[in-house]
């Protein structure tokens, strides 16, 4: 799939993301494990951190001092996936080209 659908007119083979539902939740992982491609799955695994540490806070601190806390920890979950994003998409480009740049590698 991660092969078929990049390739299709329509699909800009950058800004593909890979869903998995149900058994697709297990087979997901699987492919961003083995597949470089598969970047999504950080952005996911993030969140999902934020958000269990966002619940252990909010049993820990006073309501007022997480009310304000809540949006510091979005803010900066995001903005670190923003800036791990850029650095990773970048480096698979540089990949590309230096793959691209060897004689007899071109695909």
């Amino acid at each position: 799939m991660l092969d078929h659908v990049p390739a299709l007119p329509f699909v800009d083979p950058r800004r593909v993301a890979l869903l998995g539902v149900s058994m697709g939740g297990l087979l997901a992982p699987r492919a961003a494990a083995f597949d470089p491609r598969v970047m999504t799955l950080t952005w996911a695994a993030a969140l999902l951190v934020e958000s269990a540490l966002r619940t252990v806070l909010v049993y820990r601190l006073p309501v007022d001092v997480m009310a304000g806390l809540s949006w510091v920890l979005l803010l900066g979950t995001v903005a670190l996936l923003g800036v791990w994003s850029a650095w990773y998409g970048g480096r698979a480009e540089r990949a590309a080209a230096r793959h691209a740049a060897v004689p007899g590698t071109a695909s």
